[in-house]
Formats: C-alpha cells, structure tokens, sequence
C-alpha cells in the first residue's frame, strides 16, 4: 500500500503484524478505569514498528544484516520479523 500523497508505504511484514498478528493486550474496562483486563486484539501502531520494518526491509534488499536490541519480557517476541 503507497500513500499516493506523500509517497509513504508499508512492508509485506509489516502489512501482516498489522492484519494476522493479534496479541493480548491490557485494556482498561468500561466500568473501573483503574482495571485492566487482558484481551485477544490487534496492536496499536507506533512509529517504532514503521522504523524497525523499514529497517528489516532494507537490510535484506540489500544483503546485509541488522540487530534490534531489547530488554527481556517487553513482548518483542511477538514483533519479530
């Protein structure tokens, strides 16, 4: 998909973390705000996910590799590419 206006697109990867990947997230409930339950549903969308598969993708067209680095238990696992 390309912006025809300004030109932006998204990955394949990214297209599918989008579409096919959903993961549990904490969402406050509708009665207690300071409540969170945990429900099957898609990510929100942050512009680090946009940098990082821009970066995936430009490393693999042009052969080379790449390396994200994280703290343990913050749910990359379920963002790898």
């Amino acid at each position: 998909m390309v912006n025809p206006d300004t030109g932006e697109w998204i990955t394949g990867d990214m297209y599918f973390f989008l579409n096919y990947c959903p993961i549990l997230l904490s969402k406050a409930s509708s009665k207690n705000k300071k409540k969170l339950n945990r429900v099957k549903d898609f990510p929100d969308i942050w512009d680090g996910h946009y940098l990082k598969y821009h970066y995936i993708n430009q490393a693999r067209e042009n052969g080379t590799h790449g390396a994200e680095l994280s703290s343990r238990r913050k749910g990359k696992s379920y963002t790898a590419a």
